[in-house]
């Protein structure tokens, strides 16, 4: 769990701004801990922090019809590669249905 305030999108985009962007999962240490993370009320596991468009391919989610808060923040969609889920984030997904009377 954190001990403080959710930081912002905009915030966790800046501490992955430069060459840092994508993480080598075989390079990983046993040592590093697991980022828990809740999906659509799920639980889940991953041994790094995926940016919302990974965690979108993971489990199979059509980006174009979909989507995404983190936190209650809606991600833009020009920002799923740049914004990472981490540790204690609560992930929603919304998919978007068309049609009508």
């Amino acid at each position: 769990m954190r001990t403080s305030a959710p930081r912002s999108i905009s915030a966790q985009a800046r501490d992955f701004e430069g060459p840092l962007t994508r993480f080598n999962l075989g390079e990983l240490s046993a040592n590093v801990p697991r980022v828990k993370y809740v999906l659509n009320g799920e639980s889940h596991e991953t041994p790094a922090p995926l940016s919302v468009l990974d965690l979108l391919g993971r489990f199979d989610l059509r980006r174009q019809r979909v989507a995404v808060a983190i936190n209650a923040e809606v991600v833009p969609k020009s920002r799923f590669a740049e914004v990472f889920v981490r540790d204690g984030d609560k992930v929603e997904v919304i998919h978007a249905v068309g049609g009508g009377a």
